[in-house]
């Protein structure tokens, strides 16, 4: 069957998936099957996801030892804007399939290109781990790369390499990429900028219609252009600070997965290998209202209407619950029930096709939440950090019907 294949940048936000306060950038990899003359067949499906990551501080930084990270760690613990190596690592599923606190813009690419970025993203995952292996903790890693252009400038001299020629050669040399989000000095390098980076590979500036797709990746990167000074310091800001990337949309995956395992005490999350994941089990139920194709138009795709998209959302609080408990019985049949109704509404042709499964889906939950059995079973087992979302179900439970059915 003929596949399609797509890479999403993506963006995670702090209030639902924990980011750090200037936003997470990541890269998703999709495909989608396709009808004999080409035609998408949705659900997409997830195939991959990777970030660029900021090596965390191995230790509370004074003032005079590092400024800057002296003032981010009181932001955020292990927030370092410069100064440190990067880590690329591949994203959590239970982070993905939240359903909420996620957006994105979906680009269209040949299946040998995507591919071979997952390979190169992988590639370099290899160098990392074979030099960080030679150091047993954060803080002899931290060192290791500080010293390695030293380490390497002694190796070639001690090979008889004249000095000033051995320091032309290791200047600047880095074994793994330096993440540096704020560019004072230098163009920035981190998980925004690394990302993007992976998408427009493969594009040529010379074709006319990939050049197209080249400028709209700089407008994520940058916005829009402007001689206004004004603008123009937004746009140096939007370079590195996620957040501020334009033009992005809601995005809400999920996993049919039942191999999930409870994690962390009081605050819960359910957390899923990818080793365990097999084809397919990881759809998106809406990738966006369009995705980007490969001469640079704008192709559409069906979005869920609001009422959809507050069904799906209480569907995913409910499923998310049902993860997390999901060695329980009556917890994993109530979680394939909720994916059937997820896939059927992200398998959704038409906007009446819609109406119809967001009622029943709706039905079904409202029925679900009230009835005595679940009430029982949640009983004790909703972790404080999803009581809100259970709160926020029961609310609009209680309100009337959407409508019928057919």
């Amino acid at each position: 069957m003929q596949r399609k294949y797509f890479e999403m940048y993506g963006l995670m936000d702090r209030e639902n998936l924990r980011a750090n306060p200037f936003h997470h950038s990541c890269i998703i990899f999709l495909y989608a099957d396709c009808d004999e003359e080409g035609n998408i067949k949705l659900p997409l499906y997830v195939l991959d996801s990777y970030s660029f990551y900021s090596h965390p501080l191995p230790y509370k930084k004074s003032f005079s030892e590092e400024p800057l990270a002296f003032f981010t760690q009181k932001i955020e613990p292990h927030l370092r804007f410069r100064g440190n190596f990067g880590e690329w690592r591949r994203e959590n599923i239970h982070d993905l399939t939240y359903g909420r606190g996620l957006t994105g813009r979906m680009f269209l690419k040949e299946k040998t290109q995507a591919l071979s970025d997952i390979d190169f993203i992988q590639g370099l995952i290899a160098v990392q781990e074979k030099f960080l292996s030679q150091a047993d903790n954060l803080i002899d890693q931290e060192e290791l790369y500080r010293n390695y252009e030293r380490q390497e400038f002694l190796k070639l001299v001690k090979a008889g390499v004249k000095p000033e020629e051995a320091s032309k050669k290791t200047k600047g040399l880095k074994p793994i990429p330096e993440f540096n989000s704020f560019p004072l000095s230098g163009g920035a390098y981190s998980c925004k900028t690394a990302t993007l980076g992976v998408v427009e590979r493969g594009y040529d500036k010379q074709d006319k219609h990939q050049k197209i797709i080249l400028d709209y990746i700089n407008y994520l990167r940058y916005g829009a252009s402007s001689d206004n000074y004004l603008f123009m310091f937004k746009r140096f800001l939007t370079s590195f600070i996620p957040r501020m990337t334009p033009d992005l949309e809601e995005v809400i995956f999920h996993c049919s997965s039942e191999q999930w395992q409870a994690r962390g005490e009081s605050s819960k999350y359910p957390y899923c290998d990818w080793k365990s994941i097999k084809e397919g089990e990881v759809f998106a139920i809406t990738a966006g209202s369009s995705y980007v194709d490969l001469k640079g138009y704008l192709q559409t795709l069906i979005t869920p209407d609001d009422d959809c998209k507050k069904v799906i959302k209480n569907l995913k609080a409910i499923g998310r619950i049902c993860e997390i408990n999901i060695t329980d019985e009556n917890f994993k049949a109530w979680h394939k029930k909720i994916t059937h109704f997820l896939f059927k509404l992200a398998t959704c042709r038409n906007t009446n096709q819609q109406h119809i499964w967001t009622v029943a889906a709706n039905e079904y939950l409202n029925k679900l939440v009230t009835s005595d059995e679940f009430k029982a079973a949640i009983d004790g087992h909703v972790p404080v950090n999803l009581q809100p979302l259970l709160a926020e179900v029961n609310a609009y439970s209680s309100r009337p019907t959407l409508g019928k059915t057919a």
